[in-house]
């Protein structure tokens, strides 16, 4: 067996790799899409759009629901996820720039850049923990 170059190699051929279908080059609004929900359908649309995993009465619902093994229910959020991506590049290639901006009651003004730039950090931080998770599982570590 050859010893894998990357930890994606672990589990995956890198040609079936999803992970990185999206484009290397252009600017940002071409780069930058992979983002959620609440920024942009509830913030910078201003739709009503209430969470879909949690509630008043269930408001962990979302972390809670997660411990769910039942392949509907991951499917399910699977093609949730799937939908929220789909919204959030239509709202980006739509946006006149990058300055658009829509009131946050959390953060109060933010730019459509902003927003972003704030996803990027959440999807790397929330990655990573995966990560640390999955090695602490299989012990595996990259090169």
């Amino acid at each position: 067996m050859t010893s894998p170059r990357s930890r994606a190699e672990f589990f995956v051929e890198p040609e079936r790799d999803g992970r990185f279908s999206g484009p290397a080059t252009g600017d940002e609004r071409r780069m930058l899409a992979d983002v959620e929900r609440r920024w942009f359908r509830q913030v910078l649309a201003g739709e009503d759009a209430p969470p879909l995993f949690s509630s008043a009465d269930d408001p962990d619902g979302d972390f809670d629901g997660a411990l769910s093994t039942d392949p509907a229910a991951v499917g399910a959020a699977w093609e949730a996820w799937r939908t929220e991506v789909a919204f959030a590049e239509r709202f980006v290639a739509e946006a006149p720039d990058l300055e658009v901006e829509a009131v946050d009651a959390w953060r109060g003004t933010v730019s459509l850049r902003w927003v972003l730039i704030h996803m990027v950090e959440e999807y790397a931080r929330h990655n990573g923990h995966a990560d640390l998770l999955r090695e602490r599982i299989d012990g595996a570590i990259g090169i």
